[in-house]
């Protein structure tokens, strides 16, 4: 089942709550009894015995197929139907689980997202999630405003090397929750003492992805080792060199 189709179930009970708030509002005139009634007959669907972690998923697959897909306009509109909806939900941890890796893709592709409109919807959801979930957030949209700066002065200053589109993101360790899969780029900070070395890690990615980097591994040999073409394994090794000026201790490399 496709992602629309995934977000037309939460789509369908959002539909219903507007539904319900306007039966109540003008014909009821907002009974805090009935109001009531409403909020635990939404708990009672979000959590059935055998669907509870699974619709927490479910909401967390609408938000990013609205932010993606509706040019940002359907979720702000939604933005209290789906704070309710969460606070309803017992299986938050699997929401949070679920945005938070969604929202690295989001981030680190760029696919369809809004900068503005990620804080915003996480910013409404902070108050109601973990501290873990307020940490990770901040730290990726720290990141990810570090990185875009770090690319443009990488571009100003070698112009006839980089791409037009050429982008990197310097991420922190254990901060994205990213897949193991793929190709990636890591920055780490040599290890100073044994105790030092699994510790002393920080990680980027371009834009291929990203992935975890323990310096106690032998390093790779940056790019030849993924087998990049000649020109982009160029920009990486400049970009690799201008990294290094701008953060002394640390080098960059391409792992898979």
């Amino acid at each position: 089942m496709n992602e629309a189709n995934l977000a037309g179930f939460i789509q369908q009970i959002i539909g219903i709550k507007e539904r319900t708030d306007q039966v109540l509002d003008s014909c009821f005139k907002n009974r805090k009894s009935l109001r009531q009634e409403q909020s635990q007959a939404f708990k009672k669907l979000l959590n059935h015995e055998h669907s509870s972690d699974r619709n927490a998923q479910l909401l967390a697959i609408y938000i990013n197929w609205a932010l993606k897909h509706e040019g940002h306009k359907l979720l702000a509109d939604d933005h209290e139907h789906v704070l309710s909806l969460f606070r309803s939900l017992n299986s938050s941890d699997v929401f949070e689980k679920t945005y938070l890796r969604q929202l690295a893709a989001r981030l680190l592709c760029k696919t369809g997202y809004d900068l503005d409109q990620e804080k915003k919807l996480a910013s409404t959801l902070k108050p109601e999630c973990s501290e873990n979930f307020a940490t990770q957030t901040e730290l990726m949209f720290a990141n990810t405003a570090e990185s875009e700066a770090l690319t443009q002065s990488f571009i100003s200053t070698h112009s006839k090397l980089a791409f037009a589109d050429f982008t990197i993101k310097v991420i922190e360790q254990k901060t994205w929750p990213i897949d193991t899969q793929g190709v990636a780029a890591i920055a780490s900070p040599p290890p100073d003492t044994e105790e030092q070395k699994g510790a002393a890690r920080s990680r980027p990615t371009s834009s291929v992805g990203a992935k975890d980097k323990d310096a106690t591994q032998a390093t790779p040999s940056k790019a030849e080792l993924v087998g990049l073409p000649k020109p982009l394994s160029d920009v990486f090794n400049s970009f690799a060199k201008f990294y290094k000026e701008q953060f002394r201790g640390k080098r960059l490399d391409i792992v898979y």
